[in-house]
């Protein structure tokens, strides 16, 4: 998995983010992850192409929330979302992750 750190949303990211939040936002939260050091927001490809990201809101040292996880439909199944957040637990040393829904109208 790489950080995404990048001023400028990649058409792929956009694409995935468009998937977990609603497509108007997309540009609007991206921000959030390059702005607010609380922010992290990771991808992973997969031969040349990006295939997931995962974004996640720091609380404190043992706790974060899930704010976005985008896998391509095509990928999905593979065990790719579960990945990213072992990732997540094992390199912050995270002992509690939220997850929280939001309704898309």
């Amino acid at each position: 998995m790489k950080e995404i750190t990048s001023l400028a949303v990649s058409s792929a990211i956009k694409k995935l983010l468009s998937y977990a939040t609603l497509e108007e936002k997309v540009d609007e939260e991206y921000k959030k992850y390059i702005c607010l050091p609380s922010r992290k927001l990771y991808s992973i490809e997969i031969n040349g192409e990006t295939v997931s990201c995962i974004g996640v809101e720091f609380f404190n040292a043992k706790e974060a929330v899930i704010k976005h996880i985008a896998v391509l439909p095509k990928e999905r199944g593979k065990g790719i979302g579960s990945s990213m957040i072992r990732f997540l637990c094992k390199n912050y040393d995270i002992h509690s992750i939220l997850l929280r829904q939001i309704k898309r109208q």
